[in-house]
């Protein structure tokens, strides 16, 4: 190993502590990660449970699935009722006009 360089004593840092300072934080930061990670696979496990096992995310999707089918086919009755409705508007002109 070499030496350290001398330095001029206006120039002489010490980092130690503040390096020590920051490994302890670092390793309570990793600690805190670690438990929340710990949680969330608790809670994802409880969440499961509680469905049965079943693929919540697959389940979601087929019920958002069947609720634009519906909503589909009331934009289709819709469509057909405003056609229906100026039909009927048309000929009651035709008649009020013959009359």
């Amino acid at each position: 190993m070499r030496p350290k360089p001398e330095r001029p004593p206006d120039l002489q840092f010490d980092f130690q502590e503040m390096l020590a300072d920051l490994r302890r934080e670092l390793s309570a930061k990793r600690s805190e990660e670690a438990k929340i990670m710990r949680n969330m696979d608790e809670m994802i496990q409880k969440a499961s449970a509680s469905s049965g096992g079943a693929d919540v995310t697959r389940t979601f999707n087929l019920a958002v699935t069947r609720f634009n089918n519906q909503m589909a086919l009331v934009e289709s009755d819709a469509k057909q009722l405003a056609n229906s409705l100026k039909m009927i508007s048309g000929l009651a002109d035709n008649i009020s006009g013959k009359a």
